[in-house]
């Protein structure tokens, strides 16, 4: 279940009044029973809906609408949340199914809270939105309504899902047609599978010229597991007449890694001293920032009231 947290009080007459509406547990169930479609009222449990307190309407959009969240549920005892939105412009508002699905967002980050595995079994959430506006309402139904594209991509822009391509599932051969992507996207994907071997290496280093040359080998240095001399010889062998001229760019990015860690280290072990356990995603975040960003959450460490403040956002981002 959600948590409840405090709302704010009615700052509108309409609020006010939709709000006293359904405050009353039988009162809801009854709107929501004459108004949601026949076949989800249908499958509605004697339970009396949960009401949720609090409010998800962004800051600039409470004077012109209302929201009540609800829990209920339907037979087999399977939760749905029922988002009520009472919108109260004079005329439609197009945006509304962009505004709604913000709103579902906060409300399943909200359920979700530092539980992980909620994550993977989210409520549905079913809007409905009352209006009284003097014009007829003529804003899109769904927020697919709001996408204009061929129907044909329909199967992928309407799902609400999205296209992964797990690089490290696939062939590299199959990565890229162009050689110097499947060079790049071949270094991502072997970036955490352990020791990468010279083969593997002369692979992306042949596949790289021109700005890519020394960003590949920053991040091969970086976040793959390869000796020295192993790397030399691989780029022997992918470089042989630059070879000599990129060994020096190695020790320089060698030489910033080394730093590199230094700082990470010694920032990890000052936020631990002053904020404790780390949430597990602040490390990902350390080991993949660069000697400027080090310095500066190190300026920041000795002063810093939250760990938060330390990184300028929040520590999960």
């Amino acid at each position: 279940m959600i948590s409840e947290r405090t709302g704010r009080p009615p700052a509108h007459p309409h609020d006010a009044l939709f709000r006293a509406l359904v405050e009353q547990p039988g009162r809801a169930a009854a709107l929501l029973r004459d108004h949601l479609p026949e076949p989800v009222a249908a499958r509605l449990t004697g339970k009396p809906p949960r009401l949720i307190d609090g409010t998800f309407v962004d800051e600039a959009l409470r004077g012109s609408q209302t929201d009540r969240l609800f829990e209920v549920h339907l037979a087999g005892d399977r939760p749905l949340l029922i988002y009520a939105l009472l919108e109260h412009k004079s005329a439609p508002d197009p945006a509304t199914p962009l505004q709604l699905a913000g709103y579902m967002v906060s409300i399943w980050k909200r359920y979700a809270g530092e539980d992980r595995e909620r994550l993977r079994a989210l409520p549905g959430i079913l809007p409905l939105v009352f209006y009284h506006g003097a014009r007829r309402w003529t804003a899109p139904l769904s927020l697919f309504d709001m996408i204009a594209d061929d129907k044909d991509l329909w199967p992928w822009t309407r799902s609400m899902g999205y296209i992964l391509r797990d690089l490290g599932r696939i062939d590299p051969d199959s990565l890229s047609t162009d050689r110097s992507v499947r060079a790049v996207l071949t270094a991502l994907s072997v970036a955490v599978r352990g020791p990468v071997g010279r083969a593997v290496l002369v692979d992306i280093l042949a596949g790289v010229d021109g700005d890519l040359e020394a960003a590949t080998l920053a991040y091969i240095i970086r976040f793959h597991e390869t000796e020295p001399d192993v790397l030399e010889d691989a780029l022997r062998t992918a470089k042989p007449d630059r070879w000599e001229a990129l060994m020096g760019t190695v020790a320089e990015a060698w030489l910033e890694q080394g730093k590199a860690e230094g700082k990470a280290a010694t920032l990890t072990r000052l936020l631990e001293r002053r904020f404790g356990p780390l949430p597990r995603e602040v490390a990902p975040r350390i080991a993949a920032a660069d000697l400027d960003e080090l310095d500066t959450w190190l300026d920041r460490v000795l002063d810093a009231a939250t760990l938060d403040s330390v990184f300028g956002s929040r520590a999960a981002h």
